[in-house]
């Protein structure tokens, strides 16, 4: 018996436990039009992504990206979020923005419309309700389901230099079980994911794409003359250590003397212990810092097309955006030796060993000084990469393999009985609350009518009393 036939063997079909939840939610029936609506076209496209209210990271970023580019190839893109992303307004001037559709909710009722294509924008922990929400989505219209690979934890602890357990990504494995593609950033995360991901479908599609920045923004922005800046954008959270803010002790040296290091935090804010060390440091080797927070992408890139040189200092990336914008800027950017940077930019960066002191501080001295040359021209040879319309196109050949994969019943490897009893309780809670909403309603409208009567009533007198006022000081 092949490996495959054993695992179906252990895993048990969702069917029971979505017809049960198709019986008792109505919001679950199939539309009447259906059959005569789905790939009519180009298809339909939910994107599943949680977003937070006041701050944004790369995935949500790129997640967007990917919003905006299937948007712009005439896909109908509906946005299912708890959160409006706190960027829209950096993507308002992008082709066909104005189509996309975006329910935004706590994802206690599916979207509205026909699916065709379903991709699911995991994060960190989180709750299981989100995923198997978007699972009953893409089984509700038999839609391909994509699952959006920022990084796997075999791949992130061997780099990070605080590892992550691996159960952060449970639902990521629950949620690849029943994907029929694994979309990652690039060749070396689908590398590590094809490892990770061990319990897929045999159809499932190991694919990578590598995103666009948001070219359409950087191209409005002016070239300006190189200032004596020093660029690093970067996160301070503890929890985001891999990024190598603090590794901006190591950069401040004899060859900065007279610069300025303009440092864009990213989310979150700065340690009060680190920031007093960076102000020290820079002090004794007469460096100024600029710390700039929540930056419209109109102002980085203005930030970034101003600057000498960019500091990219981190340890781990599932892709890593900065480089990649400063190349599009024509700026020269140094960044520890990532093999996924290689893969991505080749000789476009100056790279260095990862916490390497001194490599670091030769670099630097190499650029501001003027003895370093890049062996191109950066932007032209990013720009295949960098730019949003090939980011598009990649984007749309991916597509269309999707299309071709045969529709077939995803199946899960939680027990039927477990399953079925996450969904009534769904069932349950939704009943509830409806239940208990009813009367609070119901009697807030009989406490609220004598209220709104009397209200209008002392309206009318009141509008009475004024009109004669007038008509007696005139008759006056």
């Amino acid at each position: 018996m092949s490996i495959e036939h054993k695992r179906r063997e252990n895993l048990v079909s969702v069917d029971l436990s979505v017809n049960y939840y198709n019986k008792f939610f109505s919001f679950f029936d199939m539309p009447e039009d259906f059959n005569n609506t789905c790939l009519k076209n180009k298809p339909n496209i939910a994107i599943c992504s949680t977003n937070l209210a006041s701050s944004y990271s790369g995935g949500r970023y790129h997640a967007w990206m990917i919003v905006e580019a299937l948007a712009s190839l005439g896909y109908q893109v509906t946005v299912w979020t708890n959160n409006i992303p706190v960027f829209l307004k950096d993507f308002s001037t992008f082709p066909d923005h104005s189509s996309i559709k975006i329910e935004c909710s706590s994802f206690l009722k599916l979207p509205n419309g026909i699916f065709d294509v379903v991709i699911v924008v995991p994060h960190i922990g989180g709750n299981y309700d989100f995923y198997i929400k978007a699972f009953l989505l893409a089984r509700k219209f038999q839609a391909r389901l994509v699952l959006l690979n920022f990084e796997s934890p075999n791949w992130y602890n061997q780099l990070s230099p605080k590892p992550r357990d691996p159960s952060l990504w449970n639902y990521w494995v629950e949620t690849s079980r029943v994907a029929d593609m694994i979309l990652s950033s690039a060749a070396e995360s689908t590398r590590f994911a094809q490892d990770f991901y061990q319990e897929t479908c045999s159809w499932t599609l190991f694919r990578h794409c590598y995103p666009s920045i948001n070219s359409l923004v950087a191209d409005r922005v002016k070239s300006v003359t190189r200032e004596r800046q020093i660029i690093c954008i970067t996160r301070f959270i503890l929890r985001d250590k891999h990024k190598g803010g603090d590794e901006l002790l190591k950069a401040i040296g004899p060859a900065m003397k007279g610069y300025t290091l303009a440092i864009v935090v990213g989310s979150g804010e700065i340690d009060s212990y680190l920031k007093e060390k960076l102000l020290d440091k820079a002090n004794q080797f007469e460096v100024t810092v600029r710390f700039l927070y929540k930056l419209s992408d109109r102002e980085k890139f203005q930030e970034i097309k101003r600057s000498s040189l960019m500091l990219f200092l981190s340890y781990f990336e599932g892709f890593g955006y900065p480089p990649v914008e400063a190349q599009y800027c024509d700026t020269p950017c140094i960044v520890y030796d990532l093999p996924v940077l290689s893969e991505v930019s080749g000789e476009g960066l100056i790279y260095v060993p990862a916490g390497d002191t001194t490599a670091l501080q030769e670099a630097i001295y190499r650029v501001l000084s003027g003895k370093y040359q890049p062996p191109f021209s950066l932007s032209e040879q990013i720009a295949p990469i960098a730019r949003f319309e090939a980011f598009a196109s990649r984007l749309d050949k991916l597509i269309q393999e999707l299309e071709q994969i045969p529709y077939q019943p995803a199946i899960i490897s939680k027990s039927a009985l477990y399953l079925r009893s996450q969904l009534i309780l769904l069932l349950i809670l939704n009943t509830l609350r409806k239940v208990l909403l009813f009367p609070v309603k119901a009697l807030r409208k009989i406490l609220s009518f004598p209220v709104k009567a009397t209200k209008k009533i002392l309206k009318r007198i009141l509008r009475v009393l004024s009109t004669n006022r007038e008509i007696n000081s005139r008759l006056e």
